[in-house]
């Protein structure tokens, strides 16, 4: 009702009134939902390989294109017209690249209300492909007639193959062959020795593109094993991590186990 003297709503009028608005300011979405632009992507990785790079990321978003930018700085990025993707994806890969270049990228995710905050950067550089690198940590150790002889894993190694020789630097297939192993094994048990005769090796990784360099030479000497104790290990170290710690020594000629002790205070190892 209205008094039309002072064109102004009546008590029950003005409280109908205001129940209105209220009914429709409840009713209404807050605004950040009424502009609808989707969040920043996450989990954005990038991978390299020859001449491409495979970008993947969390597809957290129904109904978005996913926009790439790319660069060769750090902060350079651009975005190439055909960079986009609809939300049934959550990977791609960018290719011919550069082998040896780094390059940078973001992603964000649009839609018609807009486009989202970037993602976090990634970089990757492609590589041409190769033999793998040449073998580490060879080391021999001498037992009672045979060695043992170790190295580490390998990165784009398929087999491993290990030379040895009576003299330095003597190191080929001529005698006894040479061993093949694939890129698991790291160790092998030489029982095709004498005691008192010094073996020499040199280890090569191999792949599909060739072999790598030879591995740094080792040598060892089996012997009768000797009455009493094995010498005490060498190159104990030790290394902190996420509630562990990780002990590390060299082999110890003639031994057939390890014991680890360990102490609050120096000095004071204890089983």
């Amino acid at each position: 009702m209205v008094d039309l003297a002072s064109r102004r709503l009546c008590p029950l009028a003005r409280l109908a009134a205001c129940l209105a608005i209220a009914l429709t300011l409840l009713a209404a979405p807050p605004a950040a939902a009424q502009s609808g632009v989707p969040p920043a992507p996450t989990g954005l990785t990038a991978t390299a390989s020859d001449s491409e790079i495979n970008l993947a990321w969390t597809d957290e978003s129904s109904e978005v294109t996913y926009n790439i930018y790319r660069g060769t700085q750090s902060g350079g990025e651009v975005h190439p017209a055909a960079y986009q993707f609809p939300y049934t994806y959550n990977s791609c890969t960018d290719y011919p690249l550069t082998n040896g270049q780094t390059y940078y990228y973001y992603i964000t995710a649009s839609n018609s209300y807009g486009e989202s905050a970037h993602s976090v950067e990634v970089s990757a550089t492609p590589y041409a492909p190769g033999p793998p690198p040449t073998p580490t940590g060879v080391r021999a150790v001498g037992g009672n007639g045979q060695i043992t002889l170790y190295w580490d894993a390998n990165p784009d190694t398929t087999t491993f193959k290990v030379y040895r020789s009576l003299q330095s630097g003597g190191e080929d297939s001529a005698r006894n062959g040479s061993w093949t192993y694939s890129s698991g094994v790291l160790s092998l048990i030489d029982t095709a020795v004498v005691n008192g005769q010094t073996e020499y090796y040199k280890v090569v990784a191999s792949n599909s593109y060739g072999d790598s360099a030879e591995s740094a030479e080792a040598s060892a000497t089996p012997s009768a094993a000797p009455p009493g104790p094995p010498p005490a290990p060498t190159g104990v170290s030790a290394v902190a991590g996420n509630q562990q710690i990780t002990v590390s020594w060299g082999a110890a000629q003639g031994a057939t186990s390890y014991k680890v002790y360990r102490s609050l205070q120096s000095g004071g190892d204890r089983a």
